[in-house]
């Protein structure tokens, strides 16, 4: 998440056993607490993947780049619509 002088990027533990109104909740309680400076220690740190969503600020693409202890970084971008030619029809597609 932004925050005024930087980015904090906390930690939800346990996401594949939580329902994604549990994560979506969760989440927006870490939002709230890091921008207070208040994350609680087991919401910082220990990860081993990240989920990024630098679609919000409209880019295609980017290069995330992963935590030192971490594995794996999962980068989500904008979706665009853009035409293709489709040979079968003869025309453009989105």
């Amino acid at each position: 998440m932004e925050v005024d002088d930087g980015v904090l990027v906390p930690v939800i533990r346990n996401a594949d056993k939580r329902l994604l109104a549990e994560l979506v909740e969760r989440y927006n309680e870490l939002v709230e607490m890091g921008r207070q400076r208040r994350l609680p220690a087991d919401a910082t740190g220990g990860s081993i993947a990240t989920v990024t969503n630098f679609g919000t600020f409209g880019l295609t693409w980017a290069t995330p780049i992963p935590l030192p202890e971490q594995t794996l970084v999962l980068g989500m971008g904008a979706g665009r619509r853009i035409p293709s030619w489709d040979e079968q029809k003869n025309q453009f597609v989105p």
